[in-house]
């Protein structure tokens, strides 16, 4: 409920937030438009106006910095702390330390989506050299991957 007043709130309405959420989520991943719009039920024209209204584009770009650049960068910081010759500060090696442990802890559901769609690509590719995996194969397991993710944003 909370969700659905912070959308409001930002000028967004939408009748069916669990499908809101999943377009986003497909969206971010760099799903095709055409495609998010048949997986989530909703018109291109709904599908086109979730996106403008909700800066999608903008998040989107936003987020090209990733999960592991962001670790990466941050073991570096530490090191560079560790090597100086001026002397260790350890009130920002602290603070950098837990950071690190905060990043690497847990994982959202756009990771979970971001590996599923990999892991869908992987298949698709593989499909080339792998008679075992046919159209309907691959069909079924993005029916699967789709049902468990909606799944988990209606589960939290």
């Amino acid at each position: 409920m909370a969700e659905k007043a912070t959308k409001e709130k930002a000028g967004i309405r939408v009748k069916d937030p669990q499908k809101y959420e999943y377009a986003y989520m497909l969206y971010m991943q760099k799903v095709p438009q055409k495609e998010i719009a048949g997986r989530v039920g909703v018109s291109q024209q709904t599908l086109s106006k979730w996106k403008e209204d909700g800066c999608w584009e903008l998040k989107r770009v936003a987020r090209t910095v990733s999960r592991d650049q962001i670790i990466n960068k941050t073991l570096m910081k530490i090191n560079e702390l560790l090597d100086s010759e001026e002397g260790f500060n350890g009130d920002e090696f602290a603070k950098l330390a837990s950071q690190l442990e905060k990043i690497k802890a847990g994982y959202t559901l756009d990771d979970v989506a971001d590996i599923l769609t990999k892991f869908g690509d992987y298949i698709i590719e593989r499909s080339a050299s792998d008679k075992e995996i046919t159209t309907g194969f691959v069909q079924l397991l993005t029916k699967y991957q789709d049902k468990y993710l909606l799944m988990r944003i209606n589960n939290g």
